[in-house]
């Protein structure tokens, strides 16, 4: 298991590398395995470099996600009265709503509006035959208590999934799967 603390980290490349405070460099497998054995501080790690490369950014997380959706009311009662997500911003004349998701944004466009007819066709048009746009994209929750989660869910009427343990940002821990009403499926993550 992870320590509370772990450092959050995004991997562009299977050949990525750490660089250190102290100059040393670590590929991202080795990094993870002495932190995890207390053989390096965390605080040391600068970020993911990348071999023979000057790449002038550091990501250090998800801004936002935009959705494309075919009803805002079903959206927001999914985004924001299910799971909890707090409007942050509203633009009517654009057809653009914010939610706040964690340090993250949950931007909802209606494929009807301003900002959602420069994107063609609804999301349904990618379900014709099976495939999607993005496969699903994962929320971190701070807790993860299962059986309160899927009652919650379901006394929404929420299809829950099967709750196992994946790998993520952080390591394993417990998810589930769920899907938003525009098919979007959103893993909820421990």
């Amino acid at each position: 298991m992870a320590p509370n603390n772990a450092h959050v980290v995004l991997c562009l490349t299977l050949r990525s590398k750490i660089l250190t405070t102290d100059s040393r460099i670590y590929s991202g497998a080795d990094f993870r395995y002495h932190y995890w054995h207390g053989n390096v501080d965390k605080n040391k790690a600068k970020g993911w470099v990348m071999p023979d490369s000057h790449v002038p950014l550091e990501i250090s997380g998800l801004d936002h996600l935009v959705l494309r959706v075919r009803s805002l009311e079903k959206a927001l009662h999914f985004y924001r009265d299910i799971l909890g997500c707090a409007v942050e911003r509203e633009l009517p004349e654009l057809g653009l709503t914010q939610l706040r998701a964690g340090t993250a944004l949950i931007d909802i466009v209606p494929v009807d509006s301003e900002l959602g007819r420069m994107g063609g066709d609804g999301p349904q048009a990618a379900h014709k035959d099976g495939g999607r746009n993005v496969d699903h994209f994962a929320l971190k929750l701070a807790a993860f208590d299962a059986e309160l989660l899927t009652a919650h869910l379901a006394s929404h009427g929420v299809v829950v999934g099967e709750i196992a343990q994946r790998y993520g940002a952080d390591g394993f821990g417990p998810s589930i799967y769920i899907e938003d009403p525009d098919g979007n499926i959103v893993e909820l993550k421990g």
